[in-house]
């Protein structure tokens, strides 16, 4: 009889596990305000009723319903409960509700050993499993589906195809003693963002989740500590040569440490980055901010980490040191952060702590004693662990210690050489392997394998003969997918390596029966053999990725038989195809999915440009097809900056051999992000050089669409009427040519300008509709950002009601699609509803929302709007003072971003600061406006934040 399976500490043999499942209407008290109490027993009736035919579908039992929650029990196991949740999630999707009303329930899943129990005649259950899964409910979004760690184990393996996993880190679930590690289903008919989850992250959350265990590191991992607990010691490097584990060990110290920072660690891989440049953008990302307005990253960063403590690993820098520059800053700037970074070379920094992670601890196989004494050494655990892993029946014995503390010292106690090694038991005995890598012959051997640098480290190369080692044990079409795959930067999926696999066939033998099947072997054999790895991630396609210390290996075997070019083409091919595909989904129904596959691949996106741009790519319109499709995906995930720079390299080093479409094109881009950054001048001198282009052409979507984005730039420089006119004939152009898309963007362009003149009526004409046009075609992006600038038309004409449905509209498809900026849009204008209403304490509420959204997205315009609105709401809380200083502050962050104050905002911003300065007097009102306008941004956000409730 097999051992029993154990899960987190459950015997799974136990004959009463049990899968449990909660569920519960999201927003249900508003729900009822809304529609009344009558019609709400309908509602759940119809839910009730639906509910429970699906629940008896998949075997669950309702053990108990309070008002309109179920709790569910799944004797037969957590695949059942996850059918009919989902089930449950498309049934609603689907349905029709009254009024046009959203029914989201929001769906939890745990597997435990619950107790029976509950009031007489009930038979039910009780314990701790129970609180879990009912907290783990209540962290969840309407719409959403998570399980607990406990489930994630059980069914990892076992998901139907389709059906996905996403980590959202761990949390702290109210009551509960210890942090829950939460996971969400993902699936592609349903949606998959949601806004964080509604329970305190805990501070290791931001750090990736090791999928294998950590051995033999606690003496490196309490000296580490240590020196993070000086105060003086605010730079600590790990080095050492590549594997040596310094990024494992860089994440378990961040996750030990994390409780010494009140703000906790975020995590930054550097390795898919090859321009020092572009690290603050990929910082800017991993602390959860976004760039959209005037501010740069590397001040955004500053800003936003000025008055945290926090702990920040940077792993593996040694291939961007100029980068340093942005740490030493981060190090001044910001007084309370300590950063952890891993690196084969020194940061060199003033005040650095280098410290040089050695290999794992090794036997004296002269003195050392033989069986279970092996154990204590790091080395011998390691292999034996990973060696179980790769070859479930495997077992250290006295047999086989001796040759498994023998292949440890043979690899020099090196983590990923051991690894590598390990993962041959597969099909070698320890005693085969340690034989194999001393013996010359058919496969090498270690001593005499001389492909690395001969005066490199000796670890170094112990570490390149253990990976030719493996090689050496596969088919040659394996090897020859290995040296390919090393094209790829962060991770990629099975169709890119498909494509590079392909090289050196014909075009129509790459989907060939017999091709992809034996690509497809190739790949799990290099999994199998720890040379490539599958990743974890939140869609439902596989993605794999190498260790950056294999991927530069296999790169210089890519280059020793003469395919580097070869395949470095077909990647940059491969990707241009695939950002112009994404290009032409991204205005459509599939957008939220195509926005997380181009964010995946975006590494890979980098680096096609990067080389497409050098003088060994042999197709120049590959780096033109590469900008010019990516260009719509950089605006709408708010890479604003970096897009921009990838344009302006590709039309300095391509744009004068490049069409007159493609020129026209690349400036046009340019220009509109000139447009959305703030540089209205730049703006300008782009799309008014584009624009003759596109006419010689006879191109209307091509003029249409440089006028649009003209006309705004216009307006921001004052040129009102002409702004207006230019986008008239935007619009023009685009009826004529009947193209929905290019309607909505010209529609949605003018609608803000005519809201800017202060012509409410015509603007919210256009923008309703800009709306009716998305909502046809599925831009649930472009929906939501209109449905917020038409929430705010209507406040501004006095009709709260009407904007109060737009503003939770808007909410709810700005979260679908992670979109951030808009998120705050829909919160700023709620905001605007309560004040409306006079319900002071929930405007404030909302509008501090709002404002650190903008803050940390850098849209400085909308950080000074969101301070005038609560300048606003602090007069007629009585706080004339703070309403003045804010008001100040919010006119100096006004003028330093460029953007102008919308005159509405700006009317009624003068007519209570009129008030103020009778209530004050002259000269105390000169004061505290003074004060106000010295206050730096952070310190008038800060002013703001402490505003009661």
């Amino acid at each position: 009889m097999n051992d029993p399976i154990r899960v987190a500490g459950m015997n799974l043999d136990d004959p009463h596990p049990v899968t449990l499942l909660f569920t519960d209407i999201q927003g249900s008290t508003r729900l009822i305000g809304q529609i009344g109490d009558e019609a709400y027993r309908g509602i759940q009736a119809t839910l009730s009723d639906g509910l429970r035919r699906v629940f008896r579908r998949h075997r669950g039992r309702v053990l108990d319903t309070q008002g309109d929650s179920f709790f569910v029990a799944f004797a037969r196991g957590p695949l059942d409960a996850i059918a009919a949740a989902l089930e449950c999630q498309r049934w609603l999707s689907h349905q029709v509700w009254p009024d046009g009303i959203d029914v989201r329930i929001r769906m939890a899943i745990h597997t435990g050993l619950p107790r029976r129990g509950g009031p007489p005649g009930n038979d039910s259950y009780v314990g701790i499993d129970v609180h879990r899964a009912a907290r783990l409910c209540e962290a969840a979004h309407g719409g959403q589906v998570l399980i607990s760690a406990v489930t994630e184990a059980l069914v990892r393996s076992h998901l139907p195809e389709g059906i996905g996993l996403a980590a959202l880190g761990e949390h702290q679930l109210r009551d509960l003693a210890a942090p829950e590690l939460i996971f969400q289903i993902l699936a592609p008919d349903l949606a998959s963002s949601f806004p964080p989850l509604r329970a305190p992250q805990t501070l290791q959350a931001s750090l990736p989740v090791p999928r294998t265990a950590f051995f033999g590191r606690d003496r490196e991992t309490g000296d580490i500590l240590h020196l993070l607990a000086d105060p003086e010691a605010r730079l600590v490097t790990l080095t050492g040569p590549g594997g040596t584990g310094k990024t494992r060990l860089a994440i378990a110290v961040a996750r030990a440490a994390a409780g010494m920072f009140r703000d906790g660690a975020c995590y930054v891989a550097l390795a898919p980055v090859a321009d020092p440049h572009l690290v603050a953008s990929l910082v800017v990302r991993c602390l959860g901010l976004q760039e959209a307005g005037p501010t740069p990253p590397e001040d955004l960063i500053l800003g936003h980490l000025r008055q945290r403590r926090m702990l920040l690993v940077f792993d593996n820098f040694e291939h961007i040191l100029p980068a340093a520059s942005l740490v030493a800053d981060l190090l001044s700037g910001c007084p309370a952060i300590t950063v952890l970074t891993t690196s084969r070379a020194p940061l060199r920094l003033s005040g650095e702590h280098d410290y040089a992670v050695p290999p794992l601890g090794l036997p004296d196989l002269t003195s050392s004693g033989g069986g279970e004494a092996l154990f204590r050494y790091p080395a011998v655990e390691l292999f034996v662990e990973r060696a179980t892993r790769a070859t479930p029946h495997f077992e250290a014995t006295a047999d086989n210690l001796a040759a498994i503390a023998r292949i440890c010292v043979r690899l020099d106690g090196l983590p990923l050489a051991i690894e590598l090694a390990a993962a041959r038991t597969s099909i070698l005995s320890p005693q085969e392997i340690l034989a194999q890598l001393d013996r010359p012959g058919e496969y090498g051997s270690m001593a005499l394998l001389t492909d690395g640098p001969r005066d490199a480290p000796a670890r170094h190369r112990t570490l390149r003969n253990a990976i030719q080692w493996s090689l050496d044990l596969l088919a040659p079409e394996a090897c020859a997918l290995f040296a390919r795959l090393s094209t790829f930067v962060g991770s990629f999926d099975l169709e890119a390596a498909f494509a590079i696999g392909a090289i050196g066939t014909p075009a129509t033998a790459n989907n060939a029966p017999e091709g992809r099947p034996r690509r497809l072997a190739s790949i799990g054999t290099l999994v199998e053999n720890s040379l490539l790895q599958r990743v974890e991630h939140a869609g439902s396609e596989a993605r794999f990725s190498m260790l950056e210390t294999i991927r530069e290996y296999a790169l210089d075997r890519l280059c020793a038989a003469d395919e580097g070019t070869a395949a470095r083409l077909t990647h940059a091919r491969h990707y241009a195809s695939l950002a112009e595909a994404g290009a032409k989904e991204l205005g459509g129904a599939r957008q939220a999915q195509w926005l997380v596959r181009l964010e995946d691949d975006h590494p890979n996106f980098r680096a096609a440009l990067s080389w497409s741009l050098s003088s060994a790519c042999t197709d120049p319109d590959v780096a033109i097809r590469l900008a010019t499709a990516l260009w719509i995906f950089w605006f709408r995930r708010a890479y604003l900056r970096e897009g921009s720079r990838w344009i302006e390299q590709v039309y300095e080093a391509r744009g004068a051999a490049a069409s007159p479409v493609s020129r026209a094109t690349l400036l046009t881009a340019d220009g509109s992000f000139a447009r959305m950054i703030g540089d209205f001048e730049r703006a300008a001198h782009l799309l008014e050089a584009a624009t003759p282009i596109w006419r010689d052409l006879r191109d209307r979507e091509g003029t249409a669409w440089a006028l649009s984005h003209l006309g705004l730039a216009k307006q921001w420089l004052g040129e009102l009427d002409a702004g207006v006119q230019i986008l008239e004939e935007s619009l023009a152009l685009r009826v004529e040519l009947g193209e929905d898309r290019g309607i909505a963007r010209s529609l949605f362009h003018l609608a803000i300008a005519e809201d800017f003149r202060g012509r409410f009526g015509k603007a919210a004409e256009l923008y309703q509709r800009t709306l009716e046009i998305q909502q046809r075609i599925g831009d649930n992006w472009g929906s939501a950002r209109v449905l917020g600038y038409l929430a705010k038309v209507l406040l501004r004409s006095g009709d709260d009601a009407g904007a109060e449905p737009l503003c939770e509209r808007a909410l709810k498809l700005s979260e679908e699609v992670a979109d951030r900026w808009g998120i705050g849009l829909a919160q700023a204008g709620l905001g605007g509803v309560s004040m409306a209403r006079g319900i002071l304490p929930l405007a404030t509420e909302r509008l501090k929302a709002s404002l650190l959204i903008f803050r940390d997205v850098g849209a400085q315009d909308r950080v000074a709007e969101c301070l005038q609105d609560l300048a606003l709401v602090a007069r007629r809380m009585g706080a004339t003072e703070q309403s003045v200083r804010l008001s100040a502050g919010a006119a100096t962050i006004q003028r330093a971003s460029r953007f102008a104050f919308w005159p509405a905002l700006q009317a009624q911003r003068d007519a209570e600061l009129a008030e103020a300065r009778n209530l004050l007097g002259e000269a105390r009102f000169t004061a505290v406006w003074t004060q106000g306008c010295l206050m730096s941004a952070p310190d008038a956000i800060e002013d703001a934040l402490s505003m009661p409730a």
